[in-house]
């Protein structure tokens, strides 16, 4: 009986270890806020983006389920945008990963006609899923997702 238990221990212990190690699985285990002002500083904008509000996201984006959201948009001139989800559920985050996916091919279709010149953005726009986050960025390159995976893959 006393071999048992710091055996048992031991599993235990190198269980919590092991599991502690991975990136964040469940929702709340990211700073969705510190990830996005850090992506506001270190990805290449032209534009000024600004952080809207629950019910705009949820017209743009038709989401209105998310644990946690934060959603930076720009002017209209350029489709660059930031927007980062958690959801409480796998199922949800497939759904929100389906929408973010949408929004991308919405915002291709509208800038085909106005401002051309910006669908290359649109073309390397970073759509992710990574367990129960959603990412998407629209910038000027490809630092955003080398952020995405350093915090949430």
């Amino acid at each position: 009986m006393r071999n048992r238990i710091p055996a048992a221990l031991a599993a235990a212990l190198l269980m919590f270890t092991l599991f502690s190690c991975g990136k964040a699985e469940t929702a709340g285990e990211v700073n969705l806020e510190d990830l996005a002002k850090t992506l506001l500083a270190d990805g290449t904008f032209t534009d000024a983006l600004a952080l809207i509000d629950d019910d705009t996201i949820a017209v743009l984006y038709g989401i209105d389920n998310a644990v946690e959201q934060y959603v930076y948009i720009g002017s209209g001139a350029t489709p660059e945008e930031i927007a980062l989800f958690s959801f409480a559920t796998a199922a949800e985050a497939e759904a929100g990963y389906a929408l973010a996916q949408m929004r991308i091919a919405d915002q291709k279709e509208a800038f085909s006609d106005y401002n051309a010149w910006e669908m290359p953005k649109l073309e390397d726009a970073v759509v992710r899923q990574y367990g129960l986050y959603v990412a998407l960025c629209v910038s000027g390159d490809g630092q955003a997702e080398m952020i995405l995976e350093e915090n949430l893959g």
